[in-house]
C-alpha cells in the first residue's frame, strides 16, 4: 500500500470489497482505489469474489463532529503519549480520516398474551434499640426495610420499537471501545449522502437474532409489569403468548478511522465515534526514540564517572547511580508498549 490512504474519484456506484487480513467486508465507492482496510490497516481491500444479497439500509445516523472538534479530540488523545512516533501527529491523523458506517438491527414487535411473576415489595419494620448513655438507658427507634415476595399475573398487549440487536459479531466489543450513538437522530437513508463513505457489511442476520430479541422484549415486559404492579424487585417473570408483527430495520451508525505509522512502517488504526467523539486506539511508544535518549544519558553518565574517577572525588557513587537511571526512558517505553498491546484491537 502507498502512504496515501485512498485515491478518490467521484462515483455513484459502490463496490463490494473485503479485507484478506481481518475478513471484514465493506461497500466502497467505486472510484476509490488502493484503499487499505479502514479497521485493521493490515492489507488493501480486495474485490469480493461473490456479491451476496444484503438487507437494504433504511435508517442512518449521520455524524455530528465538525473539523474543529475532531482536531481537539485527536490532540487530547495524543496528549501524554510516551515517546510518540514522528508520524503520530494530529495533522497526519486528520488527513487520513475515513468515514465508516457500521450496521445494527432495530426490531419492532408486538407482545400479546399472559404473564405471571413473583415480585418483591419493600415494606418497613419498626423496632427499638436500647442504648446506654450519660443519662442512663434510652430507647431509639430503628426502621428497617424488608422485602415481601408476592405472586402476580395478568394479560399483556404491548408494542416495543427499536429493540437493538447486533449486526456484527464484534458489536459488543465495539460498544465497549467507542460507545453507542443516539438513535433519536436517525434519518431515512435516502436523505443522507453516503457517496464518500465506507459502509461495513453485516455479519449477523435476523434469523440468527430472533431468540435474542424475544428475550430482550420479555425483559422489557417484565420491567413494565413490575412497574405497573407497584413492585420494587423482580424475582421471576414468565410470558405466555405470541410475538407478532416482528419487523427488522437495518440502521447504520457513524465512526471515523485513521492511522499512524511506526518506525518500521506498521500501521496502527484509531477510531472515533462519529457522534460522541469517543476515541479508541493504541498509542505505541517509539523504542528507537527511547534508545536515543537512553544513549545520550549513558554517554553523559560515563563522562561524569570518568571525570569524577580521575579527579578522585567522593561522588563516584553518584555517577554510578546516574548510569543506572539512564535506562529509565527505555524501561518506561517498554512498559508503556506492553500495556498498549494488552488493549484489544479495534473491533
Amino acid at each position: 500500500m502507498t502512504e496515501q490512504a485512498i485515491y478518490r474519484q467521484e462515483s455513484t456506484q459502490s463496490q463490494s470489497r473485503y479485507c484478506p487480513a481481518c475478513q471484514r467486508a465493506f461497500l466502497v465507492p467505486g472510484g476509490w482505489q488502493a484503499i487499505p482496510c479502514p479497521l485493521c490497516q493490515q492489507a488493501a481491500l480486495q474485490v469480493s469474489p461473490n456479491t451476496e444479497d444484503l438487507a437494504p439500509i433504511e435508517l442512518i445516523v449521520p455524524p455530528t463532529l465538525d473539523a474543529q472538534t475532531v482536531d481537539v479530540l485527536l490532540s487530547q488523545f495524543m496528549k501524554g503519549a510516551a515517546f510518540p512516533y514522528p508520524d503520530f501527529k494530529a495533522e497526519n491523523l486528520k488527513k487520513r480520516l475515513v468515514l465508516i458506517y457500521w450496521p445494527i438491527w432495530l426490531t419492532d414487535v408486538d407482545l400479546d398474551g399472559e404473564w405471571d411473576a413473583i415480585f418483591g415489595y419493600d415494606y418497613q419494620v419498626v423496632s427499638s434499640r436500647e442504648k446506654m448513655g450519660n443519662a442512663g438507658w434510652s430507647s431509639q427507634k430503628v426502621i428497617k426495610t424488608r422485602v415481601k415476595e408476592e405472586p402476580r399475573k395478568g394479560f399483556l398487549n404491548r408494542h416495543y420499537e427499536n429493540v437493538i440487536s447486533p449486526a456484527l459479531h464484534t458489536h459488543d466489543q465495539r460498544l465497549s471501545q467507542l460507545g453507542m450513538v443516539d438513535l433519536k437522530t436517525a434519518h431515512s437513508w435516502q436523505a443522507v449522502n453516503t457517496a464518500q463513505s465506507v459502509i461495513q457489511k453485516e455479519t449477523l442476520h435476523p434469523n440468527e437474532l430472533e431468540d435474542g430479541v424475544k428475550k430482550q422484549c420479555v425483559n422489557l415486559a417484565s420491567a413494565d409489569c413490575r412497574k405497573a404492579s407497584g413492585a420494587q424487585h423482580p424475582k421471576s417473570y414468565t410470558f405466555y403468548g405470541e410475538f407478532k408483527n416482528m419487523n427488522w430495520t437495518k440502521c447504520i451508525v457513524p465512526m471515523f478511522t485513521t492511522y499512524y505509522v511506526d518506525d518500521k512502517g506498521v500501521r496502527y488504526p484509531i477510531a472515533i465515534n462519529g457522534q460522541t467523539g469517543a476515541v479508541y486506539g493504541r498509542r505505541m511508544a517509539s523504542t528507537k526514540k527511547a534508545w536515543l535518549i537512553t544513549g545520550i544519558l549513558l554517554a553523559l553518565a560515563i563522562i561524569m564517572m570518568l571525570v569524577l574517577y580521575f579527579s578522585k572525588t567522593d561522588y563516584f557513587i553518584c555517577s554510578a547511580v546516574t548510569l543506572v537511571l539512564a535506562f529509565i526512558p527505555l524501561i518506561h517505553a517498554t512498559t508503556w508498549n506492553n500495556r498498549e498491546r494488552n488493549k484489544p484491537p479495534l473491533a
